[in-house]
């Protein structure tokens, strides 16, 4: 129980201070080109597609990508709120993280300004699982008239 509790705190320990220099990683395709073969190509196309909707948001706000700071993150999410399901800027995140982890740079999705930005888009728009529909005696009827009598 105590190697868990170590784990967490391990966990959410953050770096001191998130990178702040001009500098500003533009090759971060050459960056997912490393994961080929270890990824589905669909998971890479999703990565990239989602980075690159990322990176024009923040060329537009003037604020540098790779690396980024938790704080724009969570920015680029309160924009993407009212558009966007929660389960897209969940994969949106994905990507930004994947990113930051393949240059070996802080993680900037896990801080608890994001975690609220998340929660406050599953709270303007929830998803309710949909309840299937039960089978009908007629539905049963057919099925039943199909299968052999094993």
């Amino acid at each position: 129980m105590q190697d868990s509790h170590a784990n967490r705190r391990r966990r959410s320990r953050r770096p001191s201070a998130w990178p702040t220099t001009d500098l500003e990683i533009t090759d971060w395709k050459k960056g997912l080109e490393r994961l080929e073969g270890a990824y589905s190509p669909y998971t890479l196309r999703s990565y990239e597609g989602d980075f690159r909707l990322f990176v024009e948001w923040c060329a537009a706000e003037g604020r540098p990508a790779l690396p980024t700071t938790p704080e724009t993150v969570a920015l680029y999410l309160a924009d993407l709120m009212p558009r966007l399901k929660p389960s897209t800027l969940k994969r949106r995140l994905a990507g930004i993280a994947k990113l930051h982890r393949i240059f070996d740079l802080p993680n900037p999705t896990d801080h608890f300004d994001v975690d609220l930005a998340i929660r406050r888009a599953r709270r303007l728009k929830p998803q309710r699982p949909s309840q299937a529909l039960g089978i009908t005696a007629e539905i049963r009827d057919r099925l039943l008239a199909v299968c052999d009598d094993d």
